[in-house]
């Protein structure tokens, strides 16, 4: 459930905004916090929450999870997700 929330939050964050995009937008925020109860992993919650619902970038999740390298978050995620077939290659996590 959770790939499918983040789909949605890269399709309403890729263009202009309306009332209604942004409305869905903040329901989603919303869907994702209860999805993300639904994950064992409490790393892997909080690189989700830090990207998707607080607009972090890789750098500052690096800085806020205290890893060495900005790619540590990224390739936790990918493989999250692609274990959980969530994506089948998840290359395109900005």
């Amino acid at each position: 459930m959770v790939g499918k929330y983040i789909a949605i939050w890269f399709y309403a964050n890729s263009g202009g905004g309306t009332i209604v995009q942004n409305d869905y937008v903040d329901f989603t925020k919303i869907q994702l916090e209860y999805e993300l109860n639904y994950i064992k992993d409490p790393e892997i919650r909080d690189i989700i929450r830090y990207k998707y619902n607080d607009f972090k970038s890789w750098v500052q999740i690096m800085f806020l999870m205290k890893y060495n390298s900005e790619s540590v978050a990224k390739m936790k995620l990918k493989r999250f997700l692609e274990k959980n077939k969530l994506c089948d290659k998840c290359d395109d996590l900005n």
